[in-house]
């Protein structure tokens, strides 16, 4: 195979190498015209692009699975080509894949001629005859800047709800991201083994997440949640200790379940990656990317099995949402009457909120509460006795503390704000409280506790317990 390679070479002169080939070229002094304007505009506005030109000997094109097999040879050798330029360079570059080219590219069945020693230059190869073909798995439209398909009002509902839920603090939506970002190295650059690693990223916040949702509903206390993800217990141990006892089934690499195919399709290859380089197939990604489908289905349908729904109803509204317990036929008078219960908080802050402090005790080194100004609020907040009470907020680490104002506010704005407090008449809590914004240092001797032990509007679980199953 030899690739004939030009950095100057762009669209226009792709254009006349084609018509050129394709035995209707233009006028030979416009092409010479052509060439000369693009290698002499070297400005950094001027649109560049590399035209890789590569033969494969011994097929005939005549069959598509050959043209296909000859594509991908080709490809190949661009991207060792392109390796190659990376490593001299020590700079970035987007290796090529089918994913990363348009439905089509020029393609002929002809032969190559010899370099001679007159001309040592590429010789023009004696075309014979064009090969009509489109290119399976190729870019989608929209990286071709093809105008996608209007939404239509189910999509645009769908939109909708996924919006609310984003903006709310999914406790998915890190998991949603992970697989966006898998689909995206998949259909738009065709990097096999990123597609793996966000896949297996993916799958395991996906478990980790479902874990400590369940570990919530359970109210485990924050710092009793962290001995569950141990550092020295690896991602399928965690697995298969923990899930068989909340959701039934089978949750071990051996197991004749989604949840093994999972284990050995996905998390398997993903260490071959990870650790040997390992460049996984086609076929292996459509698996492992199969096996991550199919866990999503697994974990719905255990959730909505008959004790597990009532065990951990929130769990199942946040992974699979009214409309999916309706598919089920499992949206029964006791997931009902939780979602209506007045008393129960609101799940998706209070999730966050425990989540947080989890994710706190997890990090090695978590930021001090307070340790940056502009995120703090100062608020004024009047007492069912009349006194006014001054608490310093810190929403970044769910963190709060009683202190003195004086060390905030002037004392006009102080005393300003304890005087329109001692008028309110009203109980509810917004007219109760004032806000102040902070721009100054904490003082290290502020005593900071968990925001919900202070604010009562605040919560970090839900109304009732979920019986935590025996250890295993």
């Amino acid at each position: 195979m030899q690739p004939y390679l030009t950095d100057i070479a762009d669209l226009w002169a792709f254009a006349s190498a084609t018509m050129k080939l394709t035995a209707a070229p233009p006028p030979a002094e416009q092409v010479q015209q052509c060439l000369a304007t693009i290698q002499a505009d070297l400005s950094p506005l001027h649109a560049v692009r590399t035209i890789a030109e590569v033969a494969v000997p011994g097929y005939s094109g005549e069959v598509e699975d050959e043209v296909l097999q000859a594509l991908d040879l080709a490809i190949d050798h661009v991207r060792f080509v392109q390796r190659a330029v990376a490593s001299a360079t020590q700079q970035a570059v987007r290796l090529i894949a089918r994913a990363t080219l348009p439905l089509t590219v020029p393609t002929f069945v002809g032969v190559l001629r010899e370099t001679v020693e007159s001309d040592p230059g590429p010789q023009s190869p004696e075309v014979e005859a064009w090969v009509d073909f489109f290119i399976p798995d190729c870019a989608p439209p929209t990286a071709l800047s093809v105008r996608p398909e209007e939404f239509d009002d189910e999509l645009l509902k769908r939109l909708n709800v996924a919006g609310d839920r984003l903006s709310r603090g999914d406790p998915f939506d890190v998991y949603a991201d992970l697989r966006r970002e898998a689909m995206a190295q998949r259909h738009f650059d065709g990097n096999r083994r990123m597609v793996l690693v966000a896949l297996a990223a993916a799958g395991e916040v996906l478990l980790d997440t479902m874990l400590l949702h369940m570990l919530w509903e359970e109210q485990t206390p924050p710092e009793e949640a962290v001995r569950y993800f141990d550092r020295n217990e690896g991602h399928t141990s965690r697995v298969a200790r923990y899930f068989p006892g909340r959701l039934g089934g089978g949750w071990d690499p051996a197991a004749k379940s989604p949840a093994g195919h999972y284990q050995r399709e996905l998390v398997r290859l993903r260490h071959r990656v990870v650790h040997a380089g390992h460049e996984p197939t086609d076929n292996e990604v459509k698996t492992a990317w199969s096996s991550l489908f199919e866990l999503e289905h697994y974990l719905g349908d255990r959730l909505a099995a008959g004790h597990n729904l009532k065990r951990y109803t929130r769990t199942a509204m946040a992974w699979l949402a009214e409309s999916q317990l309706r598919r089920r036929n499992r949206w029964t008078r006791h997931v009902q009457r939780l979602v209506l219960d007045p008393s129960e908080p609101n799940w998706v802050d209070a999730f966050s909120r425990w989540r947080l402090h989890v994710d706190r005790a997890l990090s090695p080194s978590p930021d001090p509460p307070g340790r940056d100004p502009t995120k703090l609020m100062l608020y004024a907040d009047r007492l069912d006795d009349g006194a006014v009470r001054w608490v310093l907020h810190d929403p970044t680490a769910a963190h709060a503390a009683i202190v003195n104002p004086k060390t905030f506010l002037p004392q006009d704005q102080i005393r300003e704000g304890v005087t329109w407090l001692r008028q309110v008449t009203s109980e509810e809590l917004g007219d109760r409280r004032m806000g102040f914004v902070v721009d100054r240092e904490v003082p290290s001797s502020v005593v900071w506790r968990p925001d919900d032990e202070i604010f009562p509007e605040f919560t970090i679980f839900p109304g009732t317990a979920t019986p935590a199953p025996d250890p295993p």
